[in-house]
């Protein structure tokens, strides 16, 4: 099996350079040589798609007879990773400029994710999964401390009942099979953002793990420890009683929405699509067609440490029309609830 040597990211960046040789000359043989399309559960979530997406190389092919005539830039400006048990992980910072069948051309910067596991001699992409480059600043610590947790308005009855279901999914372990591990890490991270209750809803991260890469769809550089992500986390809170807003999931969760990656005895990948908006704290649920629920999709990669499933890596994003469109976010601190 490959380990992580001094070579590993040389070997890192040959894969990612053979992926974008492939999609700037529209080969995809050459785009996805080192893809395992044919491994179980395979995904490949494109920026622009709502879902991954069956089939990579017909998804190049449909990209190249619809919107893009040629690349004239397609790099990567940054690569990280790290070897987690049997899965290797890559976050890569990427920059491309097309012209479009019209004659318009387009530059922006984008992210990816992609997760490996050993084939033989070498490593081959299972997962991935793009998206825009948002131009948020990270959240930063005043005054060198943690942000402090606001008072909170009178809770309503929705986040009333919230908390009673985080109270009883609380007790429930965070062992056993990755399918079941899988809904109970999603329940809590949904139901710990309904009741504002940010401890519960992050109570599957693993606070210990030193290379965390967390990508929040609205920040413009990854959280990559446990203390970065905790400013972020209260950062979340301290806008959602400020602007009085509250997150609103579309619930029960369906299996539809998700999938499982077994990669190993103890390493899981899930892919969730999430339907969230935002709401004000006594605002009755509206109707759908009126105040529509937007979606966005969640890569997490968790391992399995004394029994137990924590989260080292996630990915969350929302689809966009190319790296350079705006980014619509339901809850963004700068707009008003509901208004994606």
């Amino acid at each position: 099996m490959p380990t992580a040597a001094n070579g590993m990211r040389s070997k890192v960046a040959a894969i990612v350079d053979g992926f974008l040789d492939g999609w700037y000359t529209f080969d995809a043989a050459r785009a996805f040589a080192d893809f395992d399309l044919a491994a179980p559960g395979f995904l490949y979530q494109p920026m622009e798609r709502d879902r991954p997406v069956d089939d990579p190389a017909a998804y190049l092919r449909a990209v190249q007879e619809s919107s893009v005539r040629e690349f004239r830039e397609l790099r990567w400006a940054n690569i990280e990773h790290d070897v987690v048990g049997d899965c290797l992980w890559a976050y890569v910072d990427l920059v491309r400029h097309t012209v479009g069948h019209d004659g318009a051309t387009s530059r922006g910067a984008y992210r990816a994710s992609f997760f490996l596991v050993p084939r033989g001699e070498g490593w081959k992409v299972v997962h991935y999964h793009e998206s825009a480059q948002p131009d948020m600043p990270r959240p930063r610590r005043v005054g060198g401390g943690h942000p402090v947790r606001p008072p909170e308005l009178p809770p309503s009855d929705d986040t009333l009942t919230a908390r009673a279901r985080a109270a009883e999914a609380r007790t429930l372990p965070h062992s056993g099979d990755p399918e079941t591990a899988a809904v109970r890490m999603l329940e809590a991270f949904v139901i710990g953002w309904e009741a504002l209750d940010v401890d519960f809803a992050y109570s599957w991260w693993d606070r210990d793990y030193p290379n965390h890469v967390y990508l929040a769809l609205e920040i413009a550089s990854p959280a990559r420890s446990w203390d970065a992500i905790e400013t972020y986390r209260l950062w979340q809170l301290e806008d959602r009683l400020a602007t009085g807003t509250r997150w609103d999931w579309k619930t029960p969760l369906q299996p539809e929405d998700r999938r499982v990656q077994v990669l190993g005895e103890d390493l899981v990948l899930v892919y969730s699509n999430l339907h969230a908006r935002g709401l004000r704290p006594h605002e009755p649920e509206p109707d759908e067609e009126r105040t529509p629920y937007f979606t966005y999709r969640v890569s997490w990669l968790l391992r399995r440490s004394a029994g137990e499933w924590k989260v080292v890596h996630y990915h969350e994003s929302r689809p966009t029309s190319g790296p350079t469109a705006a980014l619509a976010l339901g809850l963004h601190p700068s707009g008003p609830p509901g208004q994606p």
